[in-house]
């Protein structure tokens, strides 16, 4: 019952029925304070006019999501819930936004993951009973993590190729180029960031040479050099020959493929496949800035 009904119950008294008894009538139906309870189904033919609403609505960003620009204080790096300004609009395309307020929207995000949403995005907000409007479902992965994405576009919103461009640190990445690098995993946390390897590998070698009187000669090979590539060859520095029945001259020795039929070639690289390393980057509305202070 709604209190606006509460004088229908006069009519009551008309009827035959003594004031008193109304007036408890009156108090169980009419009681705006209690709260209404029905287990079946309610049937509205109306319109519900009510101060709050419940129901989704939309909004557009007009920033980068935001944090605490003071320090690196973004969720997934202990920070506090994000927010990001909004306009509320009419629709899923944003229109109807002209002549709005700016409303704060906040972003609760998962353990370990940042909002990722720009200047531009629409998004879906609800309104808390405490008055607060709230965009759940906008996390991302933390700044900061690595993905492989088998597509050869250069990712989605929020997300730089690991080019040493794309994810500058002008642009709230790294800066660290990953083209034509394998990652590995460091054995401790002050390893993290080294390098190393090469693209070149060196082997050292040893010929045994048999001469037609049967005397084997051992040659000891000084350096071999291996250049990376398709077409890679061996170049070998011959060192002198040793025996222990007569030592001779010294000897050069060719190596060639398993059978011969061309100079040996070592491949460096096992097989692999070209694919996107993608950096989520920090695209809050303070990110560039802070990457670039932490770079100093």
């Amino acid at each position: 019952m709604y209190s606006k009904h509460a004088s229908q119950f006069d009519r009551l008294i008309v009827a035959g029925m003594s004031p008193e008894q109304v007036r408890v009538f009156r108090d169980i139906f009419c009681n705006p304070q209690i709260e209404l309870h029905h287990e079946g189904s309610v049937n509205l033919t109306g319109y519900v006019t009510t101060a709050q609403s419940q129901s989704g609505r939309w909004a557009v960003a007009q920033s980068n999501w935001d944090f605490n620009p003071d320090s690196t204080t973004y969720p997934s790096n202990g920070g506090l819930m994000a927010t990001v300004m909004c306009k509320e609009a009419n629709d899923y395309l944003g229109n109807g936004t002209t002549g709005r307020s700016d409303v704060i929207v906040y972003l609760p995000v998962g353990i370990g993951e940042d909002p990722n949403i720009v200047s531009g995005d629409v998004i879906l907000f609800f309104e808390t009973l405490d008055g607060l409007k709230v965009a759940p479902g906008y996390g991302d992965f933390r700044i900061g993590a690595i993905r492989i994405d088998a597509n050869a576009d250069k990712g989605t919103s929020g997300w730089a190729v690991m080019n040493g461009t794309e994810n500058s640190v002008a642009n709230g990445g790294s800066g660290v180029d990953l083209r034509d690098k394998f990652l590995r995993q460091w054995n401790t946390t002050t390893e993290s960031g080294d390098t190393g390897g090469g693209e070149t590998g060196a082997l050292d070698l040893q010929v045994i040479v048999s001469d037609s009187g049967g005397h084997s000669h051992m040659h000891e090979l000084d350096q071999g050099s291996i250049s990376e590539g398709s077409g890679s060859s061996v170049t070998i520095v011959t060192g002198t020959e040793t025996s222990e029945t007569d030592p001779g001259p010294s000897y050069s020795a060719a190596v060639q493929k398993v059978g011969g039929g061309g100079a040996a070639s070592a491949v460096s690289i096992p097989p692999y496949r070209y694919v996107a390393m993608l950096e989520r980057l920090n695209n809050s509305k303070y990110g560039s800035i802070l990457s670039e202070l932490e770079g100093v």
